[in-house]
């Protein structure tokens, strides 16, 4: 293994430390892979990523050529020698890389030497053997490694745990919101605004948590939501914020859950959006105007009155694609798609099946709540319905399609 390579490697290898076997298994497959590409120089040409496939910057062309060396820049004192490195312009991620490996070593041998006492002899039948675990061990190991993160924390503001997941999440098929953000942001304030999502996140879920939604809760909820637009506002500008709240504001959530299963356009996400924030703006005037006593029950009356309606919705989508957004919330409707997916239904298929047997359905129904049918006159009158959209459904889908939804699905005709 080259000496880059091998340098490489030990960088790895002690920021997976802190996670036990498992990250050793990771550490050994990247050892693996570079050897195998270092063998092959094609393959490793191939197989390597450049920034720009990332969608990361190349570095801009230096305007003068800078000359030091690593002695004028390396410190015993952490902060000494992260702002030396921010003083050069390296790159912040690099910083990260550099300070945890460094940090994640010195606890490393800090462990070993404090806790791994190892049988030295050779010829004793134990020889390498380290202590037997115990209640003891597992919790000096916590402590060590809590006190590890709140190191790395102190220092760099960052969560040690999330940057070496960086390194082990290939194969993960759920993005983290710095890949979301960089979709629409420069790569430079990708990363630092999705810390401060993650700051914020974790302090309005510590608020979520509470038993009940009480008028101070509420309050506390709205001071923090505004601490952190004006902690995003630091990094990007207001059009950049209102991209940032369509993507990653409970708020938006809120919207994406309600619409559920409906297939919304841009405009109509963001009409929804809008009404949704006015009706919260309204939620916290009430609150803020309301008694210190107000009745944890009185609160969640007054946030309940400020959820967008079904009427409210039928405005803002218009009738025909509110009646889109009700049929998509119909378990029926929903399991015509999910079948027509998986049998290459087309969208008129399946609409027109859907109501078809919405017809159907209620159609019988009166049949079956008028009070002037005797038994025999109601019986056969539902029997000519299902018979009638039996040949309905066939001309529809087929018959052999039809058969196929009566086995597989509970449509019925």
């Amino acid at each position: 293994m080259s000496n880059a390579n091998w340098n490489s490697f030990k960088v790895v290898t002690k920021l997976f430390f802190a996670l036990g076997l498992a990250g050793w298994i990771v550490a050994g497959v990247f050892a693996w892979h570079l050897m195998r590409l270092e063998s092959n120089p094609a393959e490793a040409a191939r197989a390597t990523p450049t920034k720009a496939d990332a969608g990361i910057p190349a570095a801009l062309p230096a305007e003068k050529s800078i000359s030091f060396h690593w002695s004028e820049l390396e410190s015993a004192n952490y902060p000494v020698f992260i702002a030396n490195l921010r003083r050069i312009g390296c790159p912040e991620q690099t910083i990260r890389d550099i300070i945890i490996s460094d940090v994640c070593q010195l606890f490393s041998v800090e462990w070993k030497k404090r806790f791994v006492s190892i049988k030295t002899d050779y010829w004793d039948p134990e020889y390498g053997h380290g202590p037997i675990n115990s209640e003891h061990l597992m919790a000096a190991a916590m402590n060590l490694k809590n006190s590890l993160e709140t190191t790395v924390r102190d220092l760099l503001g960052v969560d040690l745990l999330k940057e070496v997941q960086k390194y082990v999440d290939i194969g993960s098929i759920r993005p983290d919101k710095e890949y979301l953000l960089a979709t629409f942001l420069p790569y430079a304030k990708a990363s630092p605004v999705a810390q401060v999502l993650e700051k914020y996140a974790s302090l309005l879920e510590s608020i979520r948590t509470q038993p009940h939604l009480t008028r101070d809760a509420a309050l506390q909820t709205k001071n923090v939501m505004e601490q952190e637009r004006r902690d995003l506002l630091a990094w990007i500008d207001p059009a950049q914020l209102e991209q940032v709240e369509w993507r990653f504001s409970s708020l938006a959530q809120d919207v994406r859950d309600k619409m559920s299963g409906f297939r919304l356009t841009e405009t109509e996400f963001q009409r929804i959006y809008e009404a949704r924030r006015q009706s919260q703006e309204r939620f916290y005037r009430a609150i803020e105007n309301a008694p210190d006593s107000l009745p944890a029950d009185e609160v969640v009356a007054l946030s309940e009155q400020n959820l967008i309606t079904e009427s409210t919705l039928r405005e803002l989508l218009g009738t025909a694609r509110f009646a889109d957004y009700e049929r998509s919330q119909d378990f029926r409707y929903q399991e015509l798609e999910r079948f027509g997916s998986k049998n290459t239904l087309s969208a008129e298929q399946i609409q027109q099946t859907y109501e078809a047997c919405r017809r159907t359905e209620s159609t019988i129904q009166d049949i079956r709540d008028n009070p002037n049918l005797d038994s025999d006159a109601r019986d056969e009158m539902i029997k000519a319905q299902k018979e009638s959209a039996s040949r309905l459904l066939r001309q529809i889908l087929g018959d052999e399609m039809y058969l196929k939804v009566k086995r597989e699905t509970s449509i019925s005709n």
